[in-house]
């Protein structure tokens, strides 16, 4: 997970893999983001075989904040995602070839101080390689 607050001009960098790698890289951007000193992230890996992959909980520190939510699998084909209850879905991806990675990212904005619970987004393909974030 990388933030940035964005320059008024410019260019934000440069993502460059040196070798070759299996990998999603989702891009969101949010318009009036403040550049809060507070970055909480969690992770999980899914080592049994599901279609059900899950966000760790969470607690967030400032009112007003965005929860954001990865999930991403290798699989043998195309998956599809249907986000976590309560979260907007911004980005669906999927790779190509065998052993591709699909990929989800969705949302809570607003979201006030306290604890947030885990977040179930369903893939349409079952994996024992999925990653939650």
């Amino acid at each position: 997970l990388y933030r940035r607050l964005a320059p008024a001009t410019g260019s934000l960098g440069t993502v460059t893999w040196t070798v070759n790698t299996k990998t999603n890289l989702t891009v969101l951007a949010y318009s009036g983001a403040a550049d809060v000193p507070t970055l909480s992230v969690s992770a999980a890996k899914t080592g049994a075989t599901s279609t059900s992959f899950t966000a760790p909980a969470v607690t967030v520190v400032d009112p007003g904040s965005a929860v954001i939510s990865f999930w991403a699998v290798r699989a043998s084909a195309t998956t599809t995602w249907t986000p976590a209850a309560g979260t907007t879905e911004r980005a669906d991806s999927t790779g190509s070839g065998s052993g591709q990675m699909g990929a989800s990212a969705a949302d809570q904005l607003g979201v006030g101080a306290g604890p947030v619970a885990a977040r179930t987004a369903v893939a349409s393909l079952s994996s024992a390689k999925g990653e939650d974030s």
